[in-house]
């Protein structure tokens, strides 16, 4: 029995030893020409965009400034709101779509969440998201000239003066 025992002690071992290095291995990029669910979301490689078919809603990849199936090319804006307001509504038919917002509060905070707590969401379903502050549509409860933003370094949200630069992720309504 005993040699029994060992001899599948050892074939276990070997095996497992054997994918180790492929369990830990950096997780392949996503493939620019198909779709491929990455935790909750489902990650467009073509269009550029992230579906949370949970909460109906459609992420662009890159925070505003970058590009490229990585978000590899250039770099992320850093805006006033009012800048940022601006720069969302004028991106007119990005991605195929013509609805492009910045994110309320809770649909930011669930993302940096998400983003902080499984490391494949962020590599594959958002690549090089800058560890900043974000903003978001919510004004803040206590100050005409304040608005609240969502830190991806940490996951905490504060408000922040509407003047100050912050980065930007747009999103929009799935239909």
């Amino acid at each position: 029995m005993n040699k029994k025992r060992y001899f599948f002690r050892g074939l276990i071992a070997t095996f497992v030893g054997a994918l180790t290095p492929a369990i830990f291995a950096q997780a392949p990029a996503i493939d620019n020409t198909e779709k491929k669910w990455v935790g909750k979301y489902i990650v467009d490689g073509l269009k550029g965009t992230v579906t949370n078919p949970g909460r109906g809603l459609v992420w662009d990849r890159c925070a505003l400034g970058q590009s490229g199936t990585d978000c590899a090319t250039g770099n992320a804006d850093s805006l006033s709101l009012a800048d940022a307001l601006a720069a969302a509504s004028a991106l007119g038919s990005y991605k195929g779509f013509n609805d492009w917002r910045l994110p309320s509060l809770d649909e930011l905070e669930e993302l940096a969440r998400d983003y902080r707590s499984a490391p494949e969401i962020g590599d594959l379903a958002f690549p090089l998201t800058p560890a900043s502050k974000f903003w978001t549509l919510q004004p803040a409860c206590c100050g005409i000239n304040l608005t609240w933003q969502v830190n991806f370094s940490n996951g905490s949200s504060s408000f922040d003066v509407r003047t100050n630069a912050n980065r930007v992720r747009v999103v929009r309504v799935a239909k």
